[in-house]
Formats: structure tokens, sequence, C-alpha cells
């Protein structure tokens, strides 16, 4: 994805794959905008960004490429990048152990115990609300392979339009987002879920983790912190703890419209 995000109109993304004796290797090469010598060596830290200022032309936290590395490095691989500069292009190469071949009836059963038990999500819905697409699209992947039915949206806007006719019962939703932030959809929703009398856990996932930040999420009623980058083995058993001790009340699914948000005059934290 960013090889697309940073090539220009005219420019050219190539994909190839290379097979060794024990690895997969896949290169992902660009004519793109390139990588400059000093920021290549921690384009894999999170938070890390070429360009940091407020009018840079493309947005994002500078999480993409540190998950990347996590996913691989679970996987048991690794990943490299090259640049010859700013705009030369950039290559990534992504190395992945290949299974044996010989088929172990012991090491399969190992691993559906172990995807059982990574199962914790079974049955539930989860609302995922995030600005930035590439976490939105990872949240939703790790939480539904963990079992859960996940509806995942943009904007708070998106979250209200949802939970009309959709209700969860866990609500994941980044702070800093633009128009209608995650303090304020939290202390609205909360209100809203009262209304419907249903128990819906709500979670902060953010790349704030200030005291300041943490208080304010406790007071618009979140019921968990978690700050970014989240390894993905530990989403699901997290959220599925947040709901934990919030049973659902009777005939509170799908109960009927919600009265929509509440009105301004409802208290409002301060954004992160």
């Amino acid at each position: 994805m960013n090889s697309v995000k940073f090539t220009p109109a005219g420019g050219r993304v190539e994909v190839s794959s290379r097979r060794g004796p024990a690895s997969v290797a896949i290169t992902v090469r660009d004519t793109g905008q390139g990588i400059a010598a000093e920021v290549l060596p921690y384009v894999f830290e999170p938070f890390r960004q070429e360009d940091s200022s407020s009018t840079r032309a493309h947005g994002g936290l500078g999480l993409g490429l540190a998950l990347v590395r996590r996913l691989v490095e679970l996987h048991g691989g690794d990943v490299a990048a090259e640049s010859a500069g700013k705009g030369r292009g950039s290559t990534f190469t992504v190395t992945l152990p290949l299974s044996a071949s010989r088929p172990n009836p012991e090491a399969a059963q190992t691993k559906r115990a172990s995807d059982n038990r990574r199962r914790v999500l079974d049955g539930a819905r989860v609302l995922v609300v995030d600005d930035d697409p590439e976490f939105l699209d990872l949240t939703a992947m790790i939480l539904r392979r963990a079992g859960a039915e996940v509806r995942a949206v943009p904007s708070a806007v998106r979250a209200y339009e949802l939970v009309d006719s959709w209700l969860p019962d866990a609500l994941l939703t980044d702070l800093a987002m633009p128009g209608e932030d995650g303090f304020m959809l939290g202390t609205a929703m909360r209100t809203m879920f009262a209304r419907r009398r249903a128990e819906v856990a709500i979670v902060a996932v953010t790349a704030y983790g200030t005291p300041e930040s943490r208080a304010h999420a406790a007071q618009a009623g979140f019921d968990l912190y978690l700050t970014k980058p989240i390894d993905p083995l530990d989403l699901p058993s997290a959220v599925a703890g947040s709901s934990a001790g919030r049973p659902e009340p009777p005939g509170a699914k799908l109960s009927g419209p919600s009265p929509g948000p509440p009105p301004d005059t409802a208290p409002r934290a301060p954004r992160a």
C-alpha cells in the first residue's frame, strides 16, 4: 500500500517472489519518492515519518510499517527496506519460512487447539471506528480471525448510522479523529446504549498514552484504554476481557431505532 501511496502517476510498482530451500522472499519495488539515508534505519519504528509536519501530503500515524514488521516476525520471518535516496524509489523485501512439506498429525492437532484458543470472540459483534484506513483494515482482520463479527467505519457519523440497526457487544474507537473525536463518540455512545438498556464495552485505541488522555477517556465512559501499536495476539483477548461482566440485558439487541446522538448540551471531553 505504501508503494502505491508514495508513487506518483506514471510511476511503476513491481511485485516479485523468489523461493529458496527453506524460505520464500516477496519483494515490492517502486519508483516513488524514496527514503532519505538518515531515515532508512528507522522506517519500521512506530510513529516515525519522514515528513511529520501538519501539512504533509500523506496522512497516517506512521504505524503501518511497524505493524508489518510485527506480523512478519510473528510468522518467523523478517522484513527489510532499501532505497537509493529521495526521489529514487524504494524496495521492501519480506522473507518467510516455508512450512515442512511432510504432514505432521501432532503439529496439526496442536495448531487446531491453538486456533480454538485464539477464537475468544466467537459470536461477538465488534464495531471499530478509526480514520486511518490501514489500521482499520488490520484491526478488523485480527478481530475476525478471533471469531468476531466486525463492522469497520472511518468516522463517528458512520458509527451513529450503523448502530441504528446493528448493536455491537464492543466498540473500539480511535481518539484523535477529524470532526467528532473519539472522546465525544464514547460519551455519546454510552448515553445511547444506556437508553437502549444495552451493555456495550467501549474501548479506546489510540496513539496517545498520557495520563491526561487516560483520565479523559475514563471520564467519557471508556472501559479499556489501549495504545498503538497493539500486539495482534493481545488485541482479541483484551476486547474479550473488556466485555466480561457486561451481560446483555434481555431485549436489548436491536430493540428498535436508537434515539441518535445526544444533544449538543451533553458533556464533552477535551480532544487528544
